[in-house]
């Protein structure tokens, strides 16, 4: 049974999909890295009020190429995080800050949000490439466009 929202306040989903190599995929990865263990971290803080979203993955086989042969991004045998947790704020303008620490990414960038709105916070993952070849998932995620309600926001420097 869903919760009346608070009039000064609103929704905001927060998701993210990222996909990353399975573990043991690198002999020289360290120990403590968590790329294709349970518990992959997300790290959010919304003005000063931080919090660590731990996500189990789920294994994921796709196809490596599209019609035309090119490569897709997050193809091939990974595992996939899957985030998406809703949460309450003040119809204001917020200071956020997320971050991806198995990665070392962090973004930082501010959001108004208006009352009634039913929003959705994006973070869309940018692969790195490697040398000449094309961005894959394998070579861990460089950054993460940020969208709300599908509109690109724009990251403070």
């Amino acid at each position: 049974k869903e919760v009346p929202v608070p009039s000064e306040f609103v929704e905001l989903t927060v998701v993210s999909s990222i996909k990353t190599h399975l573990e043991g995929d690198y002999l020289l990865e360290s120990k403590k890295s968590l790329h294709g263990k349970p518990g992959y971290p997300f790290v959010i803080n919304i003005d000063g009020q931080a919090a660590t979203w731990k996500v189990d993955g789920q294994k994921e086989n796709s196809p490596k190429y599209d019609q035309k042969g090119n490569r897709f991004p997050e193809g091939g045998e990974g595992m996939r995080y899957n985030l998406q947790k809703k949460i309450l704020l003040k119809a204001e303008s917020h200071k956020i800050f997320f971050g991806l620490p198995e990665e070392k990414l962090s973004l930082q960038f501010e959001l108004a949000l208006k009352v009634g709105d039913s929003n959705v916070l994006e973070f869309r993952p940018v692969y790195k490439r490697s040398g000449k070849q094309p961005r894959h998932f394998f070579h861990g995620v460089s950054t993460c466009e940020v969208l709300l309600n599908g509109n690109a926001i724009e990251l403070l420097k």
